[in-house]
């Protein structure tokens, strides 16, 4: 994973962007808004499936397994419970056709309630 991939800096065409909520702790998405007319991501499609398919499209497997790895549901909920609060991504992704694109990720803890309750606000932006 590019924590600072000089080429998405460089980039100056982003296609799109797709921004939401995730449920982390009821493990699916709340709510999200597409400048894309294609998506990937539906309001109810669960956080570790929309995840999988995250880390599935990742050009290099290796990246999508650390992707993976680095995000994985319950590894969030732990470290949500230890105080981080933030994730940030970067990475080539290949679409359906195979061609690659840059997606930067970010998620940053929207809230969190006594009950052990988070939401994370999610960004993906797309640039070619």
């Amino acid at each position: 994973m590019s924590k600072n991939c000089p080429i998405l800096q460089s980039c100056h065409r982003w296609t799109g962007n797709i921004q939401g909520v995730f449920n982390i702790t009821q493990d699916r998405v709340e709510s999200y808004l597409s400048t894309s007319s294609v998506t990937d991501i539906r309001v109810g499609d669960s956080y570790t499936e929309t995840l999988r398919h995250l880390a599935g499209s990742a050009m290099d497997p290796a990246e999508g397994e650390e992707i993976w790895q680095t995000l994985e549901r319950e590894k969030i909920l732990a470290e949500y419970d230890a105080g981080k609060v933030d994730y940030h991504i970067e990475f080539l992704r290949k679409k359906n056709d195979g061609k690659p694109y840059w997606e930067s990720y970010k998620s940053p803890l929207l809230s969190k309630s006594d009950d052990r309750r988070y939401h994370g606000l999610f960004l993906f932006l797309r640039y070619y």
